[in-house]
């Protein structure tokens, strides 16, 4: 018994002892240790988990692995550690490619697709994790190697390799992970293409968008197959969305005139779950991308449809920098006119809050009688404008407004727009225009017929009595206010 133990701490401390020449990257080491008599076993035994060749592969001793690789049978290289990982696994961040393809030369075909892990997160065959540290050699082989069948194993691969990526900030990675798409692409079915997530139901093209990595989402523009740029995710978005999105970037708003070219003209007509189009989401980055939707819309005649589709998603609600000057007469034109002069969802009030100028003046170009409409609540354009803050707006209005709409009183309070304006300064996070622009209150006060600045509304109050509820207010009554409506404000 004493005989044999001593034996067995023999074994355990040649085991340490190979395992800590692997560790040191220390080739001589190990030759000595084997040339001393000791058994090639204790190269398969393992240590903390991992055998020696696991270790060597980890410390990138690219001698040590390759010694080891001719010195161990083949099965040494299909030995999971712990965390049921292969050697080849833990060499992707360290070793080099001739190294990694000298141990994938020696895996069969079917340990190279064969998935495991210790936890769900992790479980990855020996493809996903080339595909994850960008060794785009070892991608090359394996797909080289593989039936065309096969690739399709691991759902979603391309866009698991796209999350992978788009994390990648030096430029030779972004070219190593391009190179593993092109490669991925290059042997796989256009089925195997269109994968997309399990949770989110997103392609590779919409991960790459989200995540703004715009050379990734150009290698993929170069080898995805149409099928895959029209792609709807479970929020039924496609890539065009989330690109348009990140437009602000000029790289991105590239690939997005990129990608519009090679759609067709109905995916500017698709509805996310929102109920937005991808015109909606260019009105919001305000970049030049806009001018192509809309040029390819008018064109083909789809424009019309898109704006009845759903009447009350309407691209002048949208909050943004507001539709181009070059298009608004053409939109308006497209809008229908009962949805235009619609006094419960009326969109030309959207564009009075977002201060979109060029859509208002169309629209009152378009139909000259805006300027006496009222909304449900009797309230005009210049109600909502006055409310804003906004001096240009303001002025439009006023411009295309009799001084009988200019004076209108709203149906719940009986306020007319000089009230409007005087109550933002009550309103606690308003644009209030003590603060803002005092010139808009100048104006309006100007071009309002003196008998509506002393208008009561059904509480009785004219404009300079809500005014004189606050010590700003009380200033600005004494400085604009004629004496008169002053004196009648006091009593």
């Amino acid at each position: 018994d004493v005989a044999e133990a001593a034996e067995n701490d023999d074994i355990a401390e040649l085991e340490r002892r190979a395992w800590q020449c692997c560790s040191d990257a220390s080739l001589g080491g190990l030759r000595k240790l084997l040339d001393d008599g000791k058994p090639v076993e204790a190269l398969l035994a393992k240590c903390g988990g991992k055998t020696p060749l696991h270790v060597a592969c980890y410390a990138g001793a690219d001698d040590v692995v390759a010694y080891l690789v001719d010195l161990l049978p083949q099965s040494a290289l299909q030995v999971r550690c712990s965390r049921l990982r292969l050697p080849i696994d833990y060499g992707h961040n360290s070793c080099r490619d001739d190294t990694l393809l000298l141990l994938a030369a020696r895996l069969p075909d079917e340990a190279l697709l064969e998935v495991a892990g210790a936890s769900p997160g992790e479980r990855r065959s020996v493809l996903s994790q080339a595909c994850r540290y960008g060794s785009a050699a070892v991608v090359r082989a394996i797909v080289g190697r593989v039936p065309q069948s096969e690739l399709g194993r691991e759902k979603h691969l391309l866009s698991l390799l796209t999350g992978f990526a788009s994390s990648a900030k030096q430029a030779d990675q972004v070219a190593q992970y391009s190179a593993c798409i092109e490669a991925l692409t290059g042997a796989m079915t256009e089925e195997h293409m269109c994968m997309t997530e399990t949770e989110s139901g997103d392609g590779p093209l919409h991960v790459a968008a989200k995540m703004k990595a715009a050379e990734l989402f150009d290698t993929l523009l170069r080898c995805l197959p149409l099928s895959a740029k029209r792609l709807i995710s479970r929020t039924d978005r496609t890539p065009l969305y989330h690109i348009l999105e990140k437009s602000r970037h000029p790289r991105c708003a590239q690939l997005a005139r990129k990608l519009l070219q090679e759609l067709p003209d109905d995916d500017l007509c698709h509805r996310d779950f929102f109920g937005d189009t991808p015109l909606h989401c260019a009105l919001r980055t305000g970049t030049e991308v806009t001018n192509d939707i809309m040029q390819r819309l008018v064109t083909s005649g789809k424009l019309s449809a898109m704006i009845t589709s759903r009447p009350y998603s309407h691209p002048m609600a949208v909050k943004g920098p507001g539709i181009p000057s070059a298009w608004a007469a053409a939109l308006v034109e497209s809008t229908p006119r009962e949805l235009l002069l619609d006094t419960r969802n009326n969109p030309v009030f959207n564009a009075v809050v977002n201060n979109d100028l060029h859509a208002v003046s169309a629209v009152f170009d378009a139909i000259p009688e805006m300027g006496s409409f009222r909304d449900t609540y009797g309230r005009t354009l210049l109600h909502t404008a006055a409310t804003m803050s906004s001096l240009h707006m303001i002025r439009l209005c006023l411009d295309n407004m009799s001084p009988t709409d200019i004076s209108a009183a709203d149906y719940i309070a009986g306020d007319t727009a000089l009230h409007a304006a005087c109550r933002s300064f009550l309103t606690p996070g308003s644009p209030v225009f003590f603060y803002a622009d005092i010139s808009a209150f100048e104006l309006l006060l100007e071009r309002m017929p003196y008998a509506a600045r002393q208008c009561r509304n059904l509480e009785g109050l004219t404009a300079a009595d809500i005014l004189l509820r606050t010590a700003e207010g009380a200033e600005i009554v004494s400085r604009y206010f004629s004496t008169a409506v002053k004196s009648a404000a006091l009593e």
